[in-house]
């Protein structure tokens, strides 16, 4: 008996090596997934030596198949998942209906071979090529992708279309996150899209800041492909605070994005863990500090604690800004925020920004690369953030009591996790 932990711990470290490692050293994808998948279905098809196990039928199985990709496919077109997500979640849900349905009824070595089909199905689609795919690289942090989206304006709009010139974007995303839009066609102006567009929230922060030059230091703590740079002017200075080297590269090679090289603001880039680095700069360093890091399914509680957010009181100046950008599709960030911002004696402003509500009207080819979003401002001073509630529509933000104040020391995910 001692011996079977013994070997399921060997077991549980190798295989963390491995996948935790080894793996993200050799593959630029999550291949790892696919091959221990393969190895767990021969071990278990060699370890396993049952002979009396009762047959069960193939048209059962089948049917509880079935109705698991019926039950797939309604979630699936209810949250609008793409076609390669769909099948890959069949591929998993094959395999796991042979692991449930059959291997407590039938000899497991006569569904080795639909277990492996299974599996290499599974691999030939995570390793087709997708011609969309321009770059795909792999982190400490996680896999980045760089997706080449191009428009054809005859297909849309014929009046906007100019003759030879087809109208194609480079997308940044990470995993199921989205980390920006560009266009890549010069004979027409470039604008920020995705999050940040110029008629929503950012481009509220920086039209005030703009006033009197009250924004002239400013913070942004991720990076994804630079896109707020944009909106920098000569007289300004932004730091970019970014965690992960790899974005960096990205972001900084003009054949992928240019925000960075075409702005004319003075750009810095701190690479480290946002909350480390920012304790290093001086207090009241900034004007304007934007969070931009909650947007992924692994939120970084430690960025949104209320120790974080007293440390960003004390970097900012006395009548300093600080934004956050809270879109997020698996958790209601806005409950928590408010408490904390209530309990260092902010006052808060957020705005829920919809494109099709805009008042300038984009382009179609920019207007279907613009994304919702949701963002929160905040700052020591009223008057500082007056102007986004009188001019640009937001609104002061409600306080609930029931939603716990994150510390470093407690949070609560699921009380704030989106159930519907």
């Amino acid at each position: 008996m001692n011996s079977f932990y013994v070997w399921m711990s060997v077991g549980g470290i190798l295989g963390g090596i491995f996948n935790g490692i080894i793996a993200s050293h050799l593959f630029n994808t999550q291949l790892e997934y696919i091959l221990t998948s393969v190895i767990a279905v021969f071990s278990a098809t060699f370890s396993y030596a049952t002979d009396d196990d009762e047959e069960f039928s193939s048209w059962h199985i089948a049917f509880v198949f079935v109705s698991i990709c019926l039950v797939l496919l309604t979630f699936a077109k209810f949250n609008e998942l793409s076609a390669d997500k769909i099948f890959s979640w069949l591929g998993f849900m094959a395999t796991l209906s042979v692991f449930i349905i059959v291997h407590p009824f039938y000899r497991f070595r006569k569904v080795a071979g639909i277990l492996f089909a299974v599996v290499v199905i599974i691999s030939l689609n995570h390793l087709t090529s997708n011609s969309r795919i321009i770059k795909t690289d792999r982190s400490f942090f996680g896999i980045h992708k760089i997706m080449r989206i191009s428009t054809d304006g005859i297909t849309c709009d014929p009046d906007l279309k100019i003759d030879g010139v087809e109208d194609i974007f480079h997308c940044l995303s990470h995993g199921t996150t989205l980390h920006g839009i560009e266009r890549k066609v010069d004979v027409r102006p470039i604008f920020p899209l995705s999050y940040y567009s110029r008629e929503g929230p950012v481009g509220d922060v920086f039209r005030t800041g703009l006033i009197n030059r009250r924004a002239k230091k400013v913070g942004i703590v991720g990076l994804g492909c630079g896109t707020i740079a944009w909106y920098g002017r000569s007289w300004q200075e932004f730091d970019f605070y970014e965690i992960d080297p790899m974005v960096v590269s990205i972001a900084s090679n003009p054949e992928y994005f240019t925000y960075l090289s075409r702005s004319k603001a003075k750009i810095k880039i701190i690479v480290g863990d946002a909350r480390v680095k920012l304790r290093q700069a001086p207090d009241h360093t900034y004007d304007l500090l934007i969070l931009d890091a909650y947007s992924s399914d692994s939120v970084p509680v430690h960025l949104l604690t209320l120790e974080a957010f007293a440390m960003y009181q004390r970097k900012i100046k006395p009548d300093g800004l600080i934004v956050l950008h809270i879109s997020n599709r698996y958790f209601k960030l806005a409950p928590v925020v408010a408490r904390i911002l209530s309990q260092l004696q902010f006052h808060s402003l957020e705005k829920l920004d919809d494109p099709k509500n805009y008042s300038l009207k984009y382009d179609w080819y920019d207007e279907i690369q613009l994304t919702k979003s949701f963002w929160v401002a905040a700052s020591p001073d009223f008057e500082r953030i007056s102007q986004l509630k009188i001019f640009s529509g937001w609104r002061p933000m409600q306080v609930n009591t029931a939603y716990s104040i994150w510390t470093d020391d407690y949070a609560n995910l699921l009380q704030v996790y989106n159930w519907l």
